[in-house]
């Protein structure tokens, strides 16, 4: 290792974390190999370049408050800033969450170990490659790192993944700038007051109308102005005001907040 390429690991010191990087890897059981490596990813090449460039480095193990871990580390994948993923020994879980963090086509970055052969559907990205008993290596994948982090961040909108490659659909919505329940609940509440009002004012015009049902079999109800509304009648315009008032709330909460 050069004096240069020294200099350049001394200066990248640790900033107050703004963003947070999920990583995704195989950690295995305490005391086994596999955990060695994955603390030591985290410790000699993740960590030494993320958190100089203002990210909180967090991981399942990281973890601890209560409730459904799943639910917390898919919370991790649609949320966090940028995710890095360790595809070493093809692990189920991490591809599973790999292909989560593609559907919503926001930052990830593989890295794998040297001698092994990255699987065909992620064969094409761009990927880091590592040999952890090479201290060259390590550095060169530092690196990679911290140019592609960057490159991310100057262009989010460059981001490509098989997902996106193949299917052509709109990516989805960021959770964290979605509109709150309360937001939800204040805007059915101006369209109920909204529709009231135009039903007041053309009840002054001697006028009835109701609305299309929302299976769109046919009009709830209309009437001749000169002809008197019966109850059977009002029942039915407002079964169809709740009917239609319900469908618009669902359809709302469906295009604003994704599963989770």
């Amino acid at each position: 290792m050069t004096k240069q390429q020294t200099k350049h690991i001394d200066m990248l010191e640790p900033k107050a974390p703004t963003k947070k990087c999920f990583v995704i890897a195989p950690f295995g059981e305490e005391n086994t190999p596999k955990r060695k490596n994955f603390e030591q990813l985290l410790e000699y090449v993740i960590e030494p370049v993320a958190k100089p460039l203002g990210f909180q480095v967090l991981h399942s193990l990281d973890i601890y408050q209560p409730g459904n871990i799943t639910n917390q580390i898919l919370k991790h994948l649609l949320e966090d800033d940028l995710v890095i993923a360790d595809l070493t020994g093809h692990n189920p879980n991490v591809f599973y969450e790999l292909a989560v963090r593609h559907c919503y086509k926001k930052p990830v970055i593989h890295i794998i170990e040297h001698d092994q052969i990255i699987p065909f559907h992620v064969a094409s990205d761009r990927t880091i490659y590592i040999n952890r008993s090479d201290w060259e290596s390590v550095f060169n994948s530092r690196k990679c790192l911290e140019q592609q982090i960057l490159s991310t961040e100057k262009s989010p909108e460059a981001i490509d993944n098989p997902i996106f490659r193949g299917i052509d659909f709109p990516s989805p919505k960021n959770p964290s700038m979605e509109t709150s329940q309360s937001e939800v609940v204040a805007y059915l509440q101006d369209l109920s007051l909204s529709i009231k009002d135009i039903q007041s004012q053309l009840k002054q015009k001697n006028v009835e109308v109701t609305f299309v049902s929302p299976d769109r079999s046919g009009l709830a109800g209309l009437r001749h102005p000169s002809e008197k509304p019966t109850s059977k009648m009002q029942e039915a315009l407002d079964r169809n005001m709740q009917s239609l008032l319900d469908s618009l709330a669902t359809d709302f909460r469906s295009t604003v907040s994704p599963s989770t």
